[in-house]
Formats: C-alpha cells, sequence, structure tokens
C-alpha cells in the first residue's frame, strides 16, 4: 500500500500516474495524496493523476434501518465539503440527486456549479439511478 500524504486543506484524494514535484513536496508513480479539489481535478484533467475512490460508508437510519450512502463518500467530496453540504441539508447520496445545482454553489465558498453538477451525476452513478 502506498504511503498516504495530507495538504493543507484537502478535499480529494488521487493516486499519481506519473513523478510530480511542488511546493508541497514530490509525489512517486503509485503514490496516494489528498489535495484541495482544484488542484486535484488539474491533476486528474490532465492525466497526470486518477481520484482514489473512498469505501463506501453507509449510515442506517429511520424505522426500517435501511442503509443510506453518505455524501462525504461520494467521489470528488470530502469532509470538508461534505460538513458545508451538510449545512444545507445534503447529508446523503440520495439528497444530492434533488439538490438545486444553484444553491449549492452559492452555499459553498469556491464550489461553482461545474462542480455541484459533477456530484450530483457521481451520486447518480453510485446509486445506480
Amino acid at each position: 500500500m502506498s504511503e498516504t500524504e495530507r495538504i493543507g486543506r484537502c478535499d480529494m484524494r488521487v493516486r499519481m500516474l506519473t513523478l510530480a514535484a511542488g511546493p508541497e513536496g514530490v509525489w512517486a508513480a503509485g503514490s496516494e495524496v489528498e489535495l484541495p479539489e482544484h488542484q486535484a481535478m488539474a491533476l486528474v484533467d490532465c492525466g497526470y493523476a486518477v481520484p482514489v475512490r473512498r469505501r463506501r460508508e453507509v449510515a442506517a437510519v429511520g424505522p426500517g434501518e435501511r442503509e443510506v450512502l453518505l455524501a462525504r463518500n461520494i467521489e470528488g467530496i470530502g469532509e470538508a465539503r461534505a460538513a458545508a453540504l451538510e449545512r444545507l441539508g445534503i447529508v446523503t447520496a440520495a439528497d444530492l440527486l434533488t439538490a438545486d445545482v444553484k444553491a449549492i454553489a452559492e452555499g459553498i465558498d469556491g464550489v461553482g456549479k461545474a462542480t455541484a453538477r459533477r456530484w450530483i451525476v457521481a451520486a447518480r452513478e453510485a446509486l445506480g439511478a
């Protein structure tokens, strides 16, 4: 298992496909690093890294104790963004499916409509909807 590094306020984990170096350090191919979403997505978009899927966490809720996928486990949503989503009343992946893109973008600093749409698509895929 590769060593995982955590850099500043982290929203997304990626696995490096190539060697990368910067002010925060050097990451070898195959290493995993948690980065702010904009940096992680730039590496992914350029083909230098791939997103690392988080272990699926579920919570038992309601009288039937049914399991639900938590929003924080959707690809691209880290703990900090999950906390911000919770403040908007979005806790589960199912909540994301009915969420308003504009409300998410306006309610969370540094998140635009494109990111909100990407989260909703990822939630739809994770739920098989």
